[in-house]
């Protein structure tokens, strides 16, 4: 006999056809003649031009054929398009597509597959596959990836983030969190001033809304550095957990509570608790993970770009792409490398040649993966945790 959550997931297909083919949802469309793709639309609940009557129309109506919308419930446009995420992921009869989704431009959507029944991949087989993979995640792969076993003294890393060009000098501390007292007799500096570009177009510190499209639209001449601000968002299996606009140009990402020295200006980043939107397996599994990144990575933002540094006793493995990376590899941070993410100078230096020549627009976004490599082949909708970091950009006024 088949179980709720099997019939619960064969009533979607059905139901999710029937709403592309009555066209009454702007945005939901079919992608091909076939009519094996769909595109869903995907704009962030928390742009200024989001629109809940549209933007969130097709959201809402699965709460409601769900049953979990009810008059005089709050409008909650995050929850709903979670509840249909987590239902499309979950159903063997549905595949994203990644390669085909379009998520920074200013009408974002993903692009999903039916899967015809002869491929499906039962959801109890796609958790075997990932709890096999567990170990890997868990233990490293290497001896450097090893959980700490004996008693270290803690460190404090300080990030020296001396701007050229009079630009606000922003300077920190955090003592490494071993959980076993204060010692500060360690330290270290990240210095991002070494990366400084004096030949440096100026770039605004960007709004969370703003997409490649706008970027585009602005004169590259009239953009100027306002401040350092970093978006972090984080995701777990797809799901996004949290989303945080570090003001300062510095913090540490972490599962565990950090022991900041007072006054400084470094802010905490915490990695939360799974939740109830996750399945038992991966609320556990994410959980083992989070154990292992107590220590976790510190990120700093200047005119310069994005920087990184994988904590000493950080005893997770953490991975990384962005425009930085060297295509075609796996890029591990290692312990105690102090690593430049994301190059403002060249980024700008794309840009304009993006709005001279046309191409392919320039990305500005890092993506930190732990516990697991990343691969084109696979969605990072399948990764336990990952974190998207990018210089917060907005329009010039």
């Amino acid at each position: 006999m088949a179980t709720g959550r099997a019939r619960a997931a064969r009533k979607l297909k059905p139901w999710l056809v029937e709403q592309i083919d009555s066209k009454k949802f702007s945005g939901l469309v079919w992608d091909d003649d076939q009519k094996t793709c769909f595109r869903i639309p995907w704009k962030h609940a928390g742009k200024q031009d989001f629109r809940h009557d549209e933007d969130a129309a097709i959201f809402k109506a699965w709460a409601v054929y769900k049953n979990r919308l009810h008059p005089g419930d709050k409008l909650d446009a995050a929850s709903w398009k979670t509840r249909l995420r987590c239902a499309l992921n979950k159903s063997p009869e549905f595949q994203e597509l990644p390669d085909k989704s379009q998520l920074d431009i200013s009408e974002p959507y993903k692009v999903y597959r039916i899967v015809p029944p002869g491929e499906q991949v039962t959801t109890d087989s796609r958790r075997s596959g990932r709890k096999r993979k567990s170990n890997t995640i868990i233990a490293g792969s290497s001896s450097d990836d090893e959980i700490a076993t004996r008693v270290e003294r803690p460190q404090i890393i300080r990030l020296d983030l001396t701007h050229v060009n009079d630009v606000r000098v922003t300077s920190s501390a955090s003592s490494e969190d071993s959980g076993i007292g204060s010692d500060t007799s360690n330290t270290e500096t990240l210095n991002t001033a070494q990366y400084s570009t004096e030949s440096l177009i100026p770039l605004s510190a960007l709004p969370l809304q703003m997409t490649h499209a706008d970027l585009i639209a602005s004169s590259i001449q009239s953009l100027e550095i306002t401040d350092t601000d970093m978006q972090v968002t984080v995701l777990y299996s797809g799901v996004e957990v949290l989303q945080s606009l570090v003001r300062s140009g510095e913090c540490k990402l972490s599962a565990g509570a950090p022991l900041m020295r007072p006054g400084s200006g470094m802010e905490h980043v915490a990695l939360p608790a799974p939740d109830e939107r996750l399945d038992f397996e991966t609320r556990k599994r994410t959980q083992d993970l989070l154990t292992i990144l107590q220590s976790g990575v510190m990120l700093a933002s200047n005119k310069d770009g994005i920087f990184v540094q994988r904590q000493k006793y950080c005893s997770g493995r953490v991975f990384w792409t962005g425009p930085c990376a060297n295509s075609g590899e796996s890029n591990k941070l290692e312990r105690d490398m102090h690593v430049k993410l994301f190059d403002t100078l060249s980024f700008l230096k794309d840009l304009e040649r993006y709005k001279r020549e046309g191409g392919v627009a320039p990305g500005y976004e890092v993506i930190l993966c732990f516990g697991e490599e990343i691969s084109k082949h696979e969605p990072l909708t399948n990764k336990l945790i990952v974190a998207q970091n990018s210089i917060a950009l907005q329009p010039p006024p």
